[in-house]
């Protein structure tokens, strides 16, 4: 099956990835999103977008998720996950505690998809917050 999954680079240091099954969240395009985050860091603070239409989450994506943070934070300074399931967005956030509780100094937050716009507004916050000069 092929995957439904993108990511796009939407301006100033902010990534959004769709993830529409299960399936998505463990293919090789998250390997395609790292690196183009890893090629970006050294320019600006860096915010992730996840929409996700998946019902669950596969154990394997938080732990992926965890060694990437652990690496790319604090540069990497805010991940928002917008899904309508109750079950990912309550995995949100006991990946954020994970974080916290690693020293990884990351903002985390869930949304609906109602308030994806607020999610962006989010995002741009935190990279603001994270700038140099702050």
């Amino acid at each position: 099956m092929m995957s439904t999954v993108t990511f796009r680079r939407a301006g100033n240091g902010h990534f959004e990835a769709n993830y529409v099954t299960p399936e998505d969240m463990l293919s090789s395009a998250r390997e395609e999103l790292v690196a183009a985050l890893e090629q970006e860091l050294s320019t600006r603070p860096l915010s992730v977008l996840f929409v996700v239409g998946a019902a669950t989450v596969p154990r394997a994506v938080p732990e992926f998720w965890l060694g990437v943070t652990t690496r790319l934070a604090p540069r990497l300074c805010a991940m928002a996950i917008v899904s309508p399931s109750l079950a990912v967005r309550s995995s949100v956030i006991a990946f954020s505690v994970a974080n916290r509780v690693r020293g990884v100094k990351l903002a985390v937050k869930a949304f609906s998809p109602a308030e994806l716009e607020a999610a962006r507004q989010w995002c741009a916050a935190q990279r603001l917050a994270a700038a140099p000069g702050r």
